[in-house]
């Protein structure tokens, strides 16, 4: 049995307008919105599981006009769904 008690970090608590940021790193076709690809990348980059999954399901939420990705009007939900 250890003798010690694993850390638990503290949560970590990001802007909206941070999260935005982080994401947008990801438009990797600079057109200003994010597709699912994109998405399941930024989702991997921060260690998330299911990635695909979660991707799916967030841009379904996120998709007002179901043009298949997330635009600037749209990001707006996402990122407040997350942070």
């Amino acid at each position: 049995m250890p003798m010690y008690k694993a850390a638990t970090p503290p949560p970590l608590t990001v802007s909206e307008e941070q999260l935005k940021e982080f994401l947008m790193r990801f438009d990797t076709d600079n057109d200003g919105r994010l597709s699912w690809k994109e998405v399941v990348a930024a989702f991997k980059y921060a260690g998330q599981h299911f990635c695909h999954l979660k991707a799916a399901f967030s841009v379904y939420h996120s998709d007002q006009d179901a043009n298949g990705f997330i635009d600037e009007d749209e990001m707006n939900e996402f990122v407040s769904s997350y942070s």
